[in-house]
């Protein structure tokens, strides 16, 4: 009887100690996996920021082409503007008298 009981607990105490080694083992991998997964995320949020720089960029642009065509557009209204955009198109030469009829 007493052999049994010993060698129940012995198995108990391997099966406790393998568990603890699979658990280590695990925790292992795991924090050794972490720097690998940081330095991704590292490289995605900085390649991110480009983008978001050269978006911010584009933007930056394309609300200034918007400004000066909304500009443009307003200039259309005069007719000193529209002599101009005229001009500027080569519809007729700098000299020439423009007519604007309405």
């Amino acid at each position: 009887m007493d052999k049994k009981v010993f060698d129940q607990r012995r198995i108990i105490k391997t099966a406790k100690w393998a568990v603890r080694i699979a658990f280590a083992a695990l925790m292992a991998l795991i924090i050794g996996a972490l720097p690998v997964y940081i330095n991704n995320e590292m490289k995605d949020i900085r390649k991110m920021k480009r983008e978001l720089a050269a978006m911010k960029k584009l933007n930056s642009r394309l609300f200034a082409d918007l400004e000066e065509s909304a500009v443009k557009l307003d200039s259309l209204k005069t007719k000193a503007g529209l002599e101009r955009i005229i001009r500027e198109k080569g519809f007729a030469p700098k000299d020439a008298l423009v007519y604007q009829f309405e």
